[in-house]
């Protein structure tokens, strides 16, 4: 909740600077501190968009695992389009997901190397 503090904050002191309405997008773990932020104030924000976010009950994992850290080391390069897809389709994760938002994931949440 530190980052939400932090944000809402700034908000106050740019309060009078913001043109309305506001639009919050947050990815990741960004979605994750913009959720507790419209919590905190849920009249600042008329609208949220959270792309792939983290949902955890816990700051860390039961294994101890910070959601962040976890990110950094996660495979990002594949050989194939088609190959991430199979790894991802064997992974008990993915396997929770419906099947039409994996779908998607592979088509929109990958990108072509080199960018």
């Amino acid at each position: 909740m530190d980052h939400a503090r932090d944000l809402l904050h700034m908000i106050n002191h740019f309060r009078l600077e913001m043109p309305m309405p506001l639009v919050g997008i947050g990815h990741s773990l960004g979605a994750n501190i913009l959720c507790n932020l419209a919590f905190i104030h849920p009249r600042l924000l008329s609208t949220t968009v959270f792309l792939d976010p983290v949902i955890q009950h816990q700051a860390t994992s039961p294994r101890g695992v910070n959601p962040a850290q976890a990110s950094t080391f996660r495979r990002d390069i594949w050989p194939s389009r088609s190959e991430a897809e199979t790894t991802f389709r064997k992974q008990k994760f993915y396997q929770s997901w419906d099947p039409r938002v994996l779908e998607r994931w592979c088509k929109f949440g990958l990108r072509e190397t080199p960018s």
